[in-house]
């Protein structure tokens, strides 16, 4: 039932107000992407609201589903387990929250996407040979997809007899036990429990025959309990992973995985020439757990498309299998990045070695003094994921002709080396009178030793958002602070980042600074000793600070508001810390503050618009706090009209504190036109719009009491 005030004031002025309930939506909000299957929040603000409902759509709001009924409203979020959108999911999904107590009260929001839902069988895929009774694993994956039903066919998909059923997707496999029934046309088929149209079946048929009797006496031999479990039945071993196409990196660890029968211990093998020769893994494998943890090799700088798989058995070399088709060990590479050049270093000091390696596992590093003539070792084996080496310099080590290498520590054709030569010398001998002017220990830590500072991050190539904290790194010596700066045009120009800070803790957390609307790709680093500006390093290469951006979401032109009532101002930003929020009231002429500086990761605020503002000419506008030229502004005008008093005494039927909360719409529900003023005695003609469904109930009051006119339907 909606209720309209109609209040006849002391002054005899009549006018028409409502009291707000409303809700927004605030996430899903817009271009996510959320995936079936996934658990996402919806979140959402309200007042005057009791409970709710929670809908979406997959169609743009032409038909709704819902998701759950009767939901408290203060119970925001609501952990939503997302439901697939079919073999070609939906761009155009939305979600949609209403008060349960007034349909009339609700908020959806702008689409989102939920991407389609895949399905793809295995195994068994066709050709295989099961035999009655056997346990067999059926395979598949899947996407956007929570549970799966299996089915099987006896007669080449004409019929289906379930297997099972809500089976999760995300196991991959089931154990099967095949039936009793001998045949030659078996498929195997999963679909969707919750979409049957998302399906997939054995590409082609397989056969189910009857187990050869077996002889049950084991022989000795095996590694188990003593006793082998190999026996006459028969043999049989399918390698499933590494099945064709994959990407296996050198230096992970992928799971080599079979499916075996009657066998004890089985000897696995990888090729990268598409089989025309293996390189042993392991040996003798116990067969049972039909899984084998492998570190992937490297295979040199060009990697290889080729490889294979190849399990066999240990006993009988005839029961064998392979991947059925070829996959990729990518290319291996190792690169130095520092020193690679030019560096200054004494002898007796420790440096960073640094590089970046893919495909690597361990790494092997060695010096040079001869510009790479003859080359002596650091260390033989360090694990290639650490990309750094403290190196202590031989102290009897001085030249101009100074390198660093780094190999591959399984295949030395894996390789490289300072691009450049730097120069290690003696260090002059130290006055170890410390001076007092330090500010930790009461002096100093300078002396006459020589000071060094090297930049190590960000160092060229990296992508640090404007916002965002990202660690600036450094070694030093001998220097007690620093000061650091950046610079977004390659050096031409700097911009402090901090005056002082010490220079023995080598790190600083820096809250980037945004590079405005176009962003930079020529942004560089400094650090400089305080006491000597001669002392300085700088990033080797540029980085990027990507463009600064905000954007108004809404209000964004067209809507309707009423002053003294609270709306959300939201917004989206890239590379931003904090934002201005202004509003005009006369198409951007002027503006007006509300709020100086706000975080721009908050991508809302609660605006009360001011109780005096009535325009058809409102704007908001967010402006990046830092630099004005990063701003947004609604697209089109909207309207700020009058709001009239409110009752607020609530009524009965509410389910929390005896009294429901809800009370109106989220938007007026009825329009009086025009206003009178009423002297005493006199009368006039007022009319009144409503909206939404019938019954309306009509409260009007004299100033000391109200009358309700109630069932009104036209």
């Amino acid at each position: 039932m909606k209720r309209l005030l109609f209040n006849l004031l002391s002054a005899g002025l009549i006018s028409v107000g409502y009291l707000s309930a409303q809700i927004t939506v605030t996430a899903p909000n817009g271009g996510e992407t959320w995936a079936g299957a996934s658990t996402q929040n919806i979140t959402w603000t309200s007042s005057g609201v009791a409970n709710v409902n929670i809908d979406y759509s997959t169609n743009n709001g032409s038909t709704w589903i819902s998701i759950v009924t009767n939901y408290p409203a203060a119970s925001s979020p609501y952990p939503w387990t997302v439901v697939g959108a079919g073999p070609l999911g939906s761009t155009t999904c939305q979600v949609r929250i209403t008060s349960t107590a007034n349909s009339g009260v609700f908020d959806s929001n702008a689409n989102f996407t939920i991407p389609p839902s895949t399905l793809t069988i295995q195994y068994p895929n066709g050709g295989e040979t099961f035999y009655n009774g056997q346990s067999r694993a059926i395979r598949w994956t899947s996407s956007s997809i929570l549970n799966v039903n299996l089915f099987y066919s006896t007669n080449n998909g004409s019929a289906w007899t379930s297997i099972a059923t809500a089976i999760p997707a995300s196991r991959t496999f089931y154990t099967w036990t095949v039936p009793t029934i001998s045949g030659s046309q078996y498929l195997v088929k999963a679909e969707d429990a919750a979409n049957s149209t998302v399906n997939d079946g054995s590409n082609a048929v397989f056969s189910v025959t009857t187990s050869p009797a077996n002889d049950i006496t084991k022989f000795k031999g095996g590694s188990r309990d003593g006793y082998s479990m190999d026996n006459t039945g028969t043999k049989s071993i399918t390698v499933t992973a590494p099945n064709g196409g994959e990407s296996w990196a050198g230096a992970t660890v992928q799971n080599i995985t079979w499916n075996s029968t009657n066998l004890s211990d089985v000897r696995i093998e990888y090729s990268t020439n598409n089989g025309s020769s293996w390189i042993v893994i392991e040996n003798n494998y116990p067969s049972g757990p039909q899984t084998y943890p492998w570190t992937i090799p490297g295979v040199g700088t060009l990697g290889s498309s080729q490889c294979r798989v190849r399990v066999t058995s240990v006993t009988d070399g005839s029961i064998t299998d392979m991947s059925n088709n070829t996959w990729t060990i990518p290319g291996s590479n190792v690169t130095v990045v520092s020193p690679n050049g030019g560096e200054s270093y004494f002898n007796g000091t420790m440096r960073p070695i640094r590089w970046t390696s893919q495909s690597v596992l361990n790494v092997r590093l060695e010096y040079s003094t001869n510009a790479g003539s003859t080359w002596s070792l650091i260390t033989d084996s360090i694990l290639a994921s650490r990309t750094f080496y403290s190196w202590v310099i031989p102290s009897g080590i001085t030249g101009t002709q100074t390198r660093v290498r780094v190999l591959d520590r399984l295949n030395y054709a894996v390789k490289d080396s300072s691009d450049t030569n730097f120069t290690i010398a003696s260090p002059p001998a130290n006055d170890i009178t410390k001076f007092k002017g330090g500010s930790f220990d009461g002096y100093s830590s300078d002396n006459s030793a020589p000071k060094s500072l090297l930049l190590t991050s960000p160092n060229g190539g990296e992508n640090w958002p404007g916002a965002s904290t990202q660690t600036i790194t450094w070694t030093s010596q001998n220097v007690s602070n620093v000061r650091i700066e950046y610079s977004t045009n390659n050096g031409s120009t700097w911009n402090l980042i901090i005056s002082t800070t010490p220079g023995g803790t080598g790190s600083f957390p820096w809250v980037v600074n945004g590079a405005g609307p176009l962003g930079t790709t020529t942004a560089r680093v400094r650090v400089t000793d305080t006491s000597d500006p001669t002392v300085t390093d700088a990033s080797n290469g540029v980085f990027t600070i990507p463009p600064a951006a905000v954007s108004i979401q809404s209000p964004n032109g067209s809507e309707s508001y009423q002053n003294g009532t609270m709306r959300p101002v939201r917004w989206t930003s890239a590379s931003v810390l904090n934002v201005r929020l202004e509003y005009s009231t006369n198409n951007g002429s002027n503006w007006n503050l509300i709020v100086d500086s706000i975080p721009a990761s908050r991508t809302f605020f609660s605006w009360l618009i001011p109780t005096g503002s009535i325009t058809q000419q409102a704007l908001v506008r967010v402006t990046d706090r830092t630099d004005v030229t990063v701003t947004d502004n609604s697209d089109a005008v909207f309207s700020i009209n009058g709001l009239a008093s409110n009752d607020i005494t609530k009524f009965k039927g509410g389910s929390y504190d005896g009294y429901s909360s809800d009370v109106a719409c989220i938007e007026p529900f009825a329009v009086m036109s025009g206003s009178r003023t009423i002297c005493s005695g006199a009368s006039a003609n007022l009319t009144v719009q409503f909206t939404n469904s019938s019954p309306w109930s009509f409260t009007y009051s004299n100033g000391t009491s109200n009358t309700t006119l109630t069932g009104i339907t036209t």
